[in-house]
């Protein structure tokens, strides 16, 4: 049996979603990393081994690396909830990569 929408009853409308405490937005973290040893720049791939060894709740959405002889600036955009969490996120992702990866040995963050 067909029944036209107009004698449906309606449902009710959906209750608004409770405020969020913190809302996560795009941050913008830099890290340097530096090899005093060697005024080589940094290995080849350095955002491909910062990918590797990030994961996805670490909310990563691009990388970039501007490398300079002996130094490298990692410039993150991810999404944390604030400035704090995000360069603490950023420290992580390039500790990880420093400790995990053979290319990287010698190389510390500033």
């Amino acid at each position: 049996m067909f029944v036209p929408s107009r004698f449906l009853p309606r449902a009710a409308p959906a209750a608004a979603a409770p405020a969020a405490t913190s809302l996560v937005g795009m941050r913008i973290p830099v890290v340097t990393i530096t090899d005093d040893r060697r005024a080589a720049p940094p290995p080849p791939g350095l955002s491909d081994i910062l990918w590797a060894l990030a994961s996805p709740r670490d909310g990563i959405e691009h990388i970039h690396v501007a490398p300079a002889p002996g130094r490298a600036l990692i410039t993150y955009f991810l999404r944390a909830a604030d400035d704090h969490t995000a360069l603490g996120t950023a420290r992580l992702v390039t500790d990880r990569a420093i400790s995990h990866s053979p290319a990287l040995r010698g190389w510390r963050r500033l």
